[in-house]
């Protein structure tokens, strides 16, 4: 496309984008008009709830929200900063909808041929909140846009502002930017300096993952900062190294299972689960997850260790088949917050990454179970110029073998040859297909090298 053209599609694009919303928004108040936006709603709740593959109720999310209202002049004004530069740069200049936010939302999905960046204005986020179901749908939003421009002809910003702070949940049992600022910081949210107001907004974008991620908060909240800074609302982005968090109240008596089904569940859908009215169905197995609590409680089972040290475990059971989770256990003791050895705690896994990082991609390429593989002594080149003689378990060699005798015997040195012929990245890139997303690539030590 030539300039001239490309200029055109800039201009006529968004213009095009506009009008049809605003016709779409015509249309539905034609024949949906005269909805009456009920105050009451502003502080509308319902427990969510975590069922077991029998339909059995795991865990019901409490809809007893902690939140203690507050008035526009009762917030740190670096909390309004941080969440305009975070969520609404023209908050002040539309009227519930934001046709630039929704061009470049449209623009950067359509490059990224996925959804990645929304284009809902603080207002129309307010109005999901509250008046909305969590479906996603053409119509919805739709609906979403026309009682958003309602909503702003009924309240003034600082109202908006006041009751989108007021309603949000930051994790930890915290609604509100109130009990939020105490649950954190221990302090009101008129004393909100501007690491702290950064801190709390980046919450909102997955609180309940956030709140069990502390470092990862941390990093949410350098990008919040660096978006106020370039709105001019900070010279230069402070340091958080000393940033001083709080440990925070629990949502829920909730185990590590519902710890990881919740983070999971906020993922898909985008917002905090409890207090949502949502039913997250699971695969777990009851009676299994109970005989997993049961053998973990039990200290007979954990002999101490060096030293008198209690030792620690975790397990995680799969259908083999679906791949679904049917029980987990994250450790012998469950804390809020706490590590969860099950999903959260990386370990080395030896020999059973084999089939998946070498044995997989030699399959895709061509080879077969019963091509012959040599087992011998070989000397291997590193990148740093050393030199690496991999050595089989039993310091053993068999000559020649078949690669079902060397996945069934785990023989090291037949899969340094054929990782080593078939080439570190393909095999790297067909265990991310797979999902393995923690593999390191960088780094003294990382994985993608024969070692």
């Amino acid at each position: 496309m030539n300039k001239a053209g490309k200029i055109i599609l800039a201009v006529v694009l968004p213009l095009l984008i506009v009008f049809v919303s605003s016709l779409l928004i015509f249309i539905w108040h034609i024949q949906y008009g005269g909805v009456v936006l009920n105050p009451e709603q502003l502080h509308m709740q319902e427990n969510s709830t975590l069922l077991a593959a029998d339909g059995s109720v795991l865990l019901s999310l409490s809809g007893d929200e902690n939140r203690t209202l507050v008035s526009r002049d009762e917030i740190s004004n670096s909390v309004i900063q941080a969440l305009l530069a975070t969520e609404d740069r023209s908050f002040y200049e539309h009227n519930g909808v934001d046709g630039r936010a929704v061009i470049r939302a449209f623009m950067a999905n359509r490059q990224a041929g996925a959804i990645v960046q929304g284009g809902s204005t603080i207002t129309q986020q307010l109005v999901k909140l509250c008046y909305l179901s969590p479906e996603q749908s053409f119509h919805r939003k739709i609906q979403e846009a026309y009682m958003a421009l309602l909503f702003e002809q009924q309240y003034s910003k600082e109202q908006i502002l006041e009751f989108y702070l007021n309603n949000v949940y930051f994790g930890s049992g915290a609604y509100g930017i109130e009990q939020a600022a105490q649950v954190y910081f221990g302090k009101h949210a008129v004393e909100l300096d501007e690491r702290e107001a950064a801190y709390l907004v980046a919450l909102l974008k997955a609180p309940h993952y956030y709140a069990l991620h502390g470092e990862e908060a941390k990093n949410r909240c350098q990008q919040v900062l660096q978006f106020m800074q370039l709105c001019g609302y900070l010279e230069s982005v402070p340091d958080l190294s000393d940033l001083q968090v709080q440990g925070n109240r629990p949502i829920y008596r909730g185990d590590y299972l519902a710890d990881y089904a919740i983070e999971e569940a906020e993922a898909i859908m985008g917002y905090a689960v409890p207090g949502r009215g949502l039913v997250i169905e699971t695969a777990i197995d009851p009676e299994l997850q109970a005989g997993l609590c049961q053998h973990f409680s039990d200290p007979a089972n954990f002999p101490l260790g060096k030293g008198g040290q209690p030792v620690q475990g975790a397990a995680v059971i799969m259908d083999v088949q679906s791949g679904e989770v049917v029980g987990m256990i994250g450790g012998r003791d469950y804390h809020i917050r706490g590590l969860n050895r099950a999903a959260h705690s990386l370990r080395q896994p030896g020999s059973a990454i084999k089939p998946v990082l070498v044995y997989a991609p030699a399959l895709q390429s061509g080879m077969k179970p019963e091509d012959w593989l040599e087992d011998k002594p070989s000397t291997y080149q590193m990148e740093d110029g050393t030199i690496w003689k991999p050595q089989n378990y039993d310091h053993q060699y068999r000559g020649r073998i078949t690669m079902r005798e060397a996945v069934k015997r785990s023989v090291n040195t037949c899969a340094v040859a054929v990782m080593d012929e078939l080439g570190v990245d393909t095999c790297i890139a067909l265990a991310e297909k797979l999902g393995i997303s923690s593999l390191v690539k960088k780094g003294a030590a990382n994985d993608c090298t024969l070692a």
